[in-house]
């Protein structure tokens, strides 16, 4: 029935298991299709972020600079790691399993262009939470209560993106994993963010509040043939950028949950400090 039902969302495990360390095993990648049409996650051993856009899995990794290539010019690394990597995407394995996922059958609901009509600011990740957190209720907009899966597409000005993993051990913990990951800015950028508005009750669960992923749209001239994504720290949109905001109400959440030894071993007390440094 989740997968019939637009804006419902499917997910599997939790954040406090994936913060507790249960990293190794989930759902493939081909099997989440028929739960949604859009959705986000990680895979095994946290190697990469997971972008699903039209039933399309992509998986978001690194891929390193040769001695002979230099970084794009719209590229700026923003820690040690990123100076000698590029963030990359590629066609997810449909074996690759998943420990951590959310998926929907994305079908907007409400669609705000850009640029808005009283922008004098630019549009960042801020001002988006601001925006959808304060939707009208009364048009059924959500609001502060509710999951609101969204997705933005346009030209984003900056855009501040991580790509965690793998790890390096078995007692690596995910704030480990992503307190070492590379970071980049990409300046100039078009393609489509997809991602999840939770709200503050759900942490521990979900990540409250803002949790997206990007991808980069295809390209001709420099840079031709590769295409660029990852998590999403923070963007924004210039106040002239055309483009989309456009998001759904969640009215049923479905949570998968793990079975076995290690699950039913799991502290999943709820930490909401190492949660936001880990998410961003």
């Amino acid at each position: 029935m989740v997968s019939r039902i637009p804006n419902d969302i499917f997910q599997f495990s939790t954040v406090s298991a994936l913060m507790a360390g249960l990293c190794d095993s989930g759902p493939a990648a081909s099997q989440l299709t028929g739960y949604g049409t859009h959705g986000l996650g990680t895979c095994s051993s946290l190697n990469g972020e997971v972008l699903f856009l039209d039933s399309v899995p992509w998986h978001m990794t690194t891929s390193p600079l040769s001695s002979t290539t230099s970084a794009p010019s719209d590229q700026e690394a923003l820690n040690a790691p990123a100076r000698t990597l590029s963030p990359t995407i590629r066609h997810a394995d449909p074996t690759s399993q998943l420990p951590f996922v959310q998926v929907t059958l994305f079908r907007p609901e409400f669609t705000l262009s850009l640029p808005l009509p009283s922008a004098s600011k630019p549009l960042t990740k801020s001002s988006l939470l601001s925006l959808l957190s304060s939707a009208d209720p009364t048009r059924g907009s959500g609001g502060k209560n509710s999951f609101l899966p969204f997705q933005i597409t346009g030209t984003f000005s900056k855009l501040d993106v991580r790509i965690g993993g793998p790890k390096q051990s078995s007692e690596e913990a995910l704030s480990e994993v992503t307190a070492r990951a590379p970071q980049w800015r990409l300046k100039g950028v078009r393609g489509t963010m997809f991602g999840i508005l939770s709200p503050g009750w759900s942490q521990g669960i979900s990540v409250a509040g803002f949790h997206g992923h990007f991808v980069e749209d295809e390209k001709a001239g420099e840079g031709a043939g590769v295409r660029r994504g990852g998590h999403v720290l923070d963007f924004e949109m210039e106040g002239e950028a055309e483009g989309r905001v456009e998001w759904g109400v969640t009215g049923r959440y479905h949570l998968g949950m793990p079975r076995g030894e290690e699950w039913e071993g799991l502290d999943l007390s709820v930490d909401a400090e190492g949660i936001h440094r880990a998410e961003g």
